[in-house]
């Protein structure tokens, strides 16, 4: 089962220590029609852009890439 994530006073979301184990500190917030999604931050960003680079198609386009993770992310909500 899905933990139920809470805020402090300060409107800060605490996390469970497991996942902060797993995850690390960093997490961005992605807003979305249905929520809010969090994603761990890597912890080398440039070495994992270049990883995920070499997985992409020879001639996809930005604008292909990023209606592909929309939809992705919008499947998981």
């Amino acid at each position: 089962m899905m933990p139920i994530l809470t805020t402090d006073e300060r409107r800060r979301i605490i996390l469970p220590r497991h996942a902060v184990e797993k995850y690390g500190q960093k997490f961005v917030a992605i807003e979305t029609d249905k929520g809010i999604l969090l994603k761990a931050l890597p912890k080398d960003p440039l070495k994992a852009l270049a990883m995920e680079g070499r997985k992409l198609p020879k001639g996809i386009t930005m604008e292909k890439m990023k209606k592909e993770t929309e939809e992705e992310i919008l499947r998981y909500l």
